[in-house]
């Protein structure tokens, strides 16, 4: 469910991030983008950079910031993600 906590891993992938984008706010390009890229790190290794496998995270961070409630949850996952980053 969406109440699981995320594994260690998959944590530091997504503040990672964080550190990265500092100080701005969650949009879909670049912030949502890198953050189904660190989703799909972890689900498939190796793939993060491949033209595909960018693309989709394109596609997939812009349909989640078109819903509103998924855009809410990921800026509360996003504001979690840059307090954890410092």
């Amino acid at each position: 469910t969406s109440d699981e906590p995320l594994d260690r891993a998959q944590m530091e992938r997504f503040v990672e991030v964080a550190k990265r984008h500092r100080g701005q706010p969650a949009t879909a390009e670049p912030v949502g983008r890198e953050l189904v890229f660190a989703a799909l790190e972890g689900q498939f290794p190796g793939r993060h950079g491949e033209g595909f496998w960018q693309a989709m995270a394109s596609q997939i961070a812009r349909t989640f910031f078109e819903d509103p409630l998924a855009r809410q949850r990921l800026e509360r996952l996003w504001a979690r993600l840059c307090e954890e980053a410092g």
